[in-house]
C-alpha cells in the first residue's frame, strides 16, 4: 500500500495518527483518515486486538497458543495474529499485531507499553 510507518496513540482526546510524512489526523474526523491511510481502519476492533484479545462487539474464532494468549483471530471479516508477547505489569501484551483483510497488510509493532 506504500503508507509507510506511522505512529498511533490512543489518549483522553481520542486517537491519533501520525504518519511517516509528518501528518496528524485525528480520528473524529474518520472521513480524512481513512482517505489518509487509503482504506476504513478497523480502528474500534483495533483498541482490542492490540491487546491479544478480540472484539466483545463480534462474533470471532480464536486459536490460543500453549501459554493461553491469543494467538490467531477472524473477526468482521479480518484476520489478526498476535506474536512476541512481552510481560507489562502483570499481564502479556502482544509486541507484534499484523492484520489483514484481502490485499491490505497492517502491521503494528509496539516499542513500549504505558499503562
Amino acid at each position: 500500500m506504500g503508507f509507510g510507518a506511522a505512529h498511533i496513540e490512543q489518549g483522553p482526546e481520542g486517537l491519533t495518527v501520525t504518519t511517516a510524512q509528518g501528518v496528524l489526523t485525528h480520528a473524529a474526523a474518520s472521513d480524512q483518515l481513512a482517505t489518509t491511510l487509503g482504506f476504513e481502519p478497523p480502528f474500534a476492533s483495533l483498541r482490542y486486538w492490540v491487546l491479544g484479545a478480540s472484539d466483545p462487539g463480534f462474533p470471532a474464532e480464536e486459536s490460543i497458543d500453549d501459554d493461553h494468549r491469543l494467538a490467531h483471530l477472524d473477526q468482521d471479516g479480518w484476520h489478526v495474529d498476535c506474536s512476541d508477547y512481552a510481560v507489562v505489569g502483570a499481564q502479556w501484551l502482544p509486541r507484534r499485531v499484523v492484520v489483514t483483510r484481502q490485499s491490505l497488510h497492517l502491521t503494528l509493532v509496539v516499542h513500549e507499553w504505558r499503562m
